[in-house]
């Protein structure tokens, strides 16, 4: 990377949780890796890290619980060999899961941070080229049925001539979750033009709704008490005597007052 480190290597979309004894030595990353944990557990690394010092740079929970461990320049150890060119994201699942559309989103918009902000190449990885959106079993070695050009479940370390992990037959990131790189790329690409994926609809506003108990006097003769879930028709009198023993009174709109008998539980 010839441009300074971009908000020193803290990726904005994640909640940053280092672990503990974490490399410095430096990651020049060509490509994102997808891995899964094969456990369901809301983070497999921190405060230290895993099974024979392996770690991350990021863990995707199922929820959508995102968590940073390392800085993006600096290498973690998740792919052997690709350590060092790479930012390694595991993301919680057991084999025949499918991403949630959390984790999707998640990896679509760390994708497009990676190809804006460090010059990760736009693409999808073949067996020809590894740099871009990438997967763990790209650099593994095993029978992962007849390769075919066509199907990248069958591309495995004996194309790409990558070694990413010892594991021989590892099946990392499950068929499933390859199946779903598309996904991951296409929504990237809506970050990265800035057109964003579609947008949740704007939630209604919630009614208005007494914190405490209130009386509220609208139109020429009506009067009503206002608590918790209720509120109540009273007469004048009641109104009056309420006003004086100094419970709050407020005066409401005919559409504020029927919008909250339409919400609340309504009593004469």
């Amino acid at each position: 990377m010839s441009k300074p480190v971009p908000n020193g290597g803290r990726y904005p979309g994640a909640d940053w949780d280092p672990i503990k004894g974490r490399s410095t030595r430096v990651n020049r990353p060509v490509r994102m890796t997808v891995h899964i944990t094969a456990v369901r557990a809301n983070d497999i690394y921190g405060p230290g890290k895993g099974p024979s010092g392996t770690y991350a740079h990021l863990h995707n929970s199922r929820d959508g619980d995102f968590r940073q461990h390392q800085e993006l320049h600096h290498r973690t150890y998740a792919d052997l060999d690709g350590n060092g060119k790479t930012v390694s994201v595991e993301n919680e699942g057991r084999e025949g899961d499918s991403l949630t559309a959390d984790q999707v989103d998640n990896l679509a918009r760390l994708f497009a941070y990676l190809v804006t902000e460090y010059d990760v190449p736009n693409r999808i990885a073949t067996w020809k080229d590894t740099r871009g959106l990438a997967w763990h079993r790209l650099g593994v070695s095993g029978n992962f049925g007849r390769f075919s050009t066509k199907d990248r479940r069958t591309w495995s370390a004996a194309q790409t001539g990558e070694r990413w992990t010892e594991d021989r037959g590892k099946t990392c990131p499950t068929n499933r979750v390859i199946d779903q790189i598309d996904d991951i790329f296409n929504l990237a690409q809506r970050y990265i033009t800035g057109k964003g994926a579609t947008p949740a609809p704007t939630p209604e506003p919630a009614p208005r709704k007494a914190p405490t108990m209130y009386v509220t006097k609208y139109g020429r003769n009506a009067w009503r008490l206002i608590t918790g879930d209720y509120i109540i028709a009273i007469p004048e009198a009641d109104y009056n005597a309420f006003v004086k023993a100094g419970v709050p009174h407020e005066t409401l709109t005919n559409e504020l007052i029927k919008t909250l008998e339409a919400h609340l539980k309504f009593g004469a």
